[in-house]
């Protein structure tokens, strides 16, 4: 687990926010996952399918979604 979950998961927890574990894993992975390909994929060391960068914006959006929610919630 990367430095910046262990610091958002702790502060879920200072705040009180309930964040079911297996969801905080999927999330977890998705955000690892696309970090690895970024930078191949945006050099284009990598090529990707259409139907393979759909499925990376679609996880994309669910983390930025929960990211954003989340954020308020820390924030208040």
């Amino acid at each position: 687990m990367s430095t910046t979950h262990k610091v958002f998961e702790k502060a879920c927890i200072q705040k009180g926010i309930d964040i079911d574990k297996e969801f905080l894993q999927e999330i977890k992975a998705i955000s690892f996952d696309l970090a690895e390909k970024r930078a191949p994929a945006f050099y284009m060391e990598t090529m990707y399918t259409k139907q393979q960068a759909e499925k990376a914006m679609q996880s994309a959006e669910k983390v930025f979604t929960v990211a954003n929610q989340l954020s308020e919630k820390l924030k208040s």
